[in-house]
């Protein structure tokens, strides 16, 4: 049975003083133990697996993820709570609504958030309650990439189309039997359908 691979953890000083940087991407799904985020401001910083892109890509409802990666600078606060400064970076292939030709479209989506301390199991409030996704910061840790896949889902647009789909109300692209009744009905009306 292959070994599991495991993301050395380093943590170095940087020269703008108590940010302490992890060079070592990690992979996307894992906790992130609070011994490297607990005591100063850390940067992180993950990438999707290949085992992991098509789980990922079932949870977003697409039909593939060709990459997606997080960079992320994790604060403790006085009160004990965690700043998440984030930037997320996916490359997506989307179903378009009008043509449902596939096509892939790239996504830069920058979050800032905050969470309480572990114990209060507390969820981002501007995040949708997902009883199906594990919470962002509990025991194991504080989730990163989870927290990164609720918000992608969030930026994604629900109703794709296609960069060379027709744009709404145009109806150039029904040809012949396909044409509706409606379209056909209001040629005729106006003087412009077969036989006016």
């Amino acid at each position: 049975m292959p070994r599991a691979h495991r993301v050395r953890e380093v943590r170095r000083p940087c020269p703008d003083g108590d940010v302490l940087h992890m060079p070592s991407a990690r992979p996307l799904l894992d906790p992130i133990p609070q011994k490297l985020w607990g005591t100063a401001k850390s940067r992180f910083q993950l990438r999707c697996s290949a085992a992991e892109r098509p789980v990922v890509a079932k949870r977003l409802g697409l039909p593939r993820l060709q990459s997606l990666s997080v960079d992320a600078e994790v604060a403790l606060g006085s009160d004990h709570s965690v700043r998440v400064e984030a930037v997320v970076r996916a490359r997506v292939v989307r179903t378009c609504v009008v043509t449902l030709e596939d096509f892939e479209e790239s996504v830069v989506l920058p979050f800032t958030t905050s969470l309480g301390e572990p114990a209060d199991d507390a969820v981002p409030a501007d995040v949708p309650v997902d009883t199906d996704a594990p919470e962002a910061l509990d025991a194991e840790g504080l989730q990163l990439g989870e927290l990164a896949i609720q918000h992608l889902s969030l930026g994604l647009d629900p109703y794709p189309r296609h960069p060379d789909a027709p744009s709404p109300g145009h109806a150039d692209w029904l040809e012949g039997e396909a044409e509706s009744e409606f379209v056909t009905k209001l040629a005729r009306l106006t003087g412009t359908g077969r036989g006016a």
